[in-house]
């Protein structure tokens, strides 16, 4: 049984909105009845249905902090029909179903409406869903995206590195109160405001699939949305991307001190979960800045009672080893690997590879196989953040484009003064120096 004593709600939850269909309940079998407006039909299919055990007891439990709504592929029939069946001693202050809206999901206008009908700000809403859709959706929507898997949710969805992974219905419980305790790991650590994130949970394991490679797990911390238009609105509200984004400064990346306590608890997971016993990085080119091996100091002077070896030069890159991001995806794997070599044996070692941002993982599935191939017995990839960039959207926004050489314009701020600007995503690679104004 569930407590029933006051929560302490976080300022930043104000309303949860529920996809039904796989989150609220199990409804595969009940497909056809979705666009029905025969209500006893409908009430007849229901009689073996029911929703996860507990779940009815928190959905109560919520409703007495804030307001719920549900947001339906279905007809007003279907949802008010179910949603009574499942939930009978659950009141719902908004149902949205797709009969209120022009556009399906990923299009956001199914959960925009619950939002203006619940009067909460997007920024506060938790989106609840099992599909990638719900997850596209609530990022258009400038909204939290919380991933139900108590049930079979959709592996695509995964990828999109939700705010939240609820694995049990309490879990919702937990998000109310303290949303760093479900967010990515690092992402966790830059939210909360006291010691609770110590007791964070692991890693995030994301499918990546370089072309012509077999797909591999990478263990992500973040996510990071890019700043190009179709994330922009994204990426001006998350603070791990706006700290990211510094990268691309030409002074030398500076290691926000919010990191150590992340860090440290990944090398903490890593020594006491996979056994490994050493960490590296993959290697900063000849002439760049050295951004993950200072990170990886970092690590190494916030973990002091890890029994690992921090080894930031374990690989290294030849000379005039190109950049890959302008090259097309399958001549990215080739060329980094070619260029890529390990500087020591590694016969017997179990190896952790931290990268910054992975976005189809080239550079990191090179460096995990010249480790193997040097006779490491198990290694790993991690990386601080999973670039969540647009072209994984269904729901495709203008892309601003650079009139002199075709690549996609970036925002970019002036050293001087700060004022943003629109500028050619290609001025490192091509030395081309567009801009128009912000």
């Amino acid at each position: 049984m569930l407590a029933t004593s006051p929560l302490p709600v976080h300022p930043l939850v104000r309303a949860f909105i529920f996809d039904l269909d796989d989150t609220l309940a199990a409804t595969g079998h009940l497909k056809s009845y979705c666009a029905t407006q025969d209500r006893e039909a409908l009430q007849r299919a229901l009689h073996d249905l029911t929703p996860h055990p507990d779940l009815e007891v928190v959905l109560q439990r919520l409703t007495t902090h804030v307001p719920l709504a549900a947001a339906v592929v279905g007809t007003r029939v279907y949802a008010e029909t179910l949603l009574t069946h499942l939930f009978p001693s659950v009141t719902w202050t908004a149902i949205v179903t797709y009969e209120d809206v022009a556009r399906a999901k990923p299009y956001p206008d199914v959960f925009e409406l619950a939002a203006k009908r619940l009067n909460v700000d997007a920024a506060n809403v938790v989106v609840v869903g099992d599909h990638r859709d719900d997850m596209e959706a609530a990022y258009h929507a400038g909204m939290q995206a919380a991933l139900c898997a108590w049930h079979d949710a959709d592996a695509d969805a995964y990828a999109f590195v939700p705010d939240a992974f609820l694995f049990e219905p309490n879990d919702l419980l937990t998000y109310l109160t303290s949303p760093a305790l479900a967010r990515p790991l690092l992402e966790g650590y830059l939210l909360h405001q006291d010691e609770a994130a110590s007791q964070r949970q692991e890693p995030i394991p994301v499918g990546v699939h370089v072309p012509g490679h077999a797909p591999f797990l990478v263990d992500v911390l973040g996510r990071y949305f890019p700043n190009f238009n179709r994330t922009l609105h994204l990426h001006r509200t998350h603070p791990l991307s706006r700290q990211i984004a510094l990268k691309e400064r030409p002074e030398p990346f500076p290691v926000p001190d919010a990191w150590r306590p992340a860090l440290r608890a990944l090398a903490e997971y890593a020594a006491a979960t996979w056994h490994v016993d050493t960490i590296t990085v993959v290697p900063t080119k000849p002439g760049k800045d050295a951004r993950l091996e200072r990170i990886l100091d970092v690590m190494a002077d916030a973990s002091p009672h890890v029994d690992v070896t921090f080894d930031a030069h374990l690989l290294a890159f030849q000379e005039g080893t190109p950049s890959i991001k302008h090259l097309p995806a399958a001549s990215r794997f080739p060329t980094v690997k070619a260029g890529l070599s390990v500087r020591a044996s590694c016969t017997g070692r179990r190896v952790l590879v931290l990268d910054d941002v992975i976005t189809q993982g080239a550079t990191l599935l090179a460096a995990l196989q010249r480790l193997r191939e040097a006779g490491a017995v198990d290694v790993r990839g991690a990386a601080l953040a999973k670039t969540i960039s647009g072209t994984m959207f269904r729901v495709q926004k203008e892309t601003l484009t650079c009139p002199e050489c075709g690549a996609d314009l970036q925002l970019l701020s002036r050293r001087s003064d700060g004022r943003p600007f629109w500028g050619c995503a290609n001025y490192r690679f091509t030395g081309c120096w567009y801009t128009q104004p912000y």
